[in-house]
């Protein structure tokens, strides 16, 4: 019976590798980074950026999503061409780093605003009645600021990620973490279409055990995700699955993960505050990614308390 489940176990942790698996799983104890993840420039003006911690002779291909905005030299340099956002990436191999550039008119955007028009004597003046609020098509329900944020990430993941080896689209960052930098982690968030969720998941992996999280956020508006963990090292494994209200959650909040299976040799009081602990660093990187890469955070995407 234990033999059986520590294969299913591993079953589990192979599929969610598969999530993440787009091959650039691995990196260097010291990570690779932008000198700038957020640019603001005026039209006209200019800004190097650099990659840190690239190995010498290492190519980086620089570009631009959008040229009419901004353009990018091959050694790094951001010239802005006309008001609006564009996003600079700098690629390594098959690593990418990402900046959100936005540039603005000389005079700011306020000079672009449009003067106030004076309705001719004797015309109708076209201002809405006070009182009175446009009312949606029938049918329609507008987005509410959570799916608004959702449906930016999907767009972002969609345009961004690489394929994984289950053929949806992933976007993930790898930690060397640990006192030594002896743990890999990679933590990614997965647009799952059939399903219309977004899945975020964690994968750690430290001297032959592996340690997997995820947690499935739909892309309408909800209370509370049920994340869930599973550990295996050798013949030792467990399955935890706890639950988080979305209006609540915090750093620092401890989450009451319910033990589902449990091989002998390990206790469940360890197998909960394992999984618990590996939530609160999986939040914390997750957030970091949305706001390096969407200027988003997980309060935008539902967590109102988390900050």
């Amino acid at each position: 019976m234990k033999k059986r489940f520590v294969i299913t176990l591993f079953a589990v942790v192979l599929c969610l590798t598969g999530v993440l698996s787009d091959g650039a799983q691995t990196e260097a104890a010291k990570k690779m980074k932008l000198s700038r993840t957020k640019l603001s420039l005026k039209k006209g003006k200019s800004k190097t950026l650099k990659v840190k911690n690239v190995k010498k002779g290492q190519k980086i291909v620089w570009k631009s999503s959008k040229k009419k905005v901004a353009t990018v030299s091959k050694k790094g340099k951001v010239k802005a061409k006309r008001a609006g956002r564009t996003v600079i990436t700098a690629k390594i191999k098959k690593k990418t780093l990402r900046c959100r550039v936005t540039v603005t008119d000389k005079k700011g955007d306020a000079s672009r605003k449009k003067p106030e028009r004076t309705p001719a004597p004797g015309s109708v003046d076209a201002t809405p009645t006070p009182g009175l609020t446009p009312t949606p098509a029938p049918g329609l329900t507008p987005m509410t600021a959570q799916q608004k944020a959702k449906a930016s990430l999907i767009e972002h993941i969609i345009t961004y990620g690489k394929v994984n080896s289950n053929g949806g689209k992933v976007i993930t960052e790898s930690y060397a973490e640990g006192t030594n930098g002896e743990m890999d982690t990679t933590y990614g968030i997965a647009y799952q279409s059939e399903k219309d969720c977004l899945q975020f998941v964690m994968l750690a992996e430290y001297q032959g055990s592996q340690l997997t999280l995820q947690m499935m956020i739909p892309t309408s508006d909800i209370a509370s995700v049920t994340p869930q963990c599973a550990f295996l090292y050798e013949s030792s494994a467990f399955v935890a699955v706890g639950t988080v209200d979305l209006a609540t959650y915090t750093k620092g909040t401890v989450t009451d993960f319910e033990i589902q299976a449990l091989t002998e040799d390990l206790s469940a009081e360890s197998a909960v505050e394992l999984a618990d602990r590996s939530l609160q660093l999986a939040m914390l990187r997750w957030d970091s990614m949305l706001a390096e890469r969407t200027g988003l955070t997980m309060r935008d995407i539902g967590f109102l308390s988390y900050s």
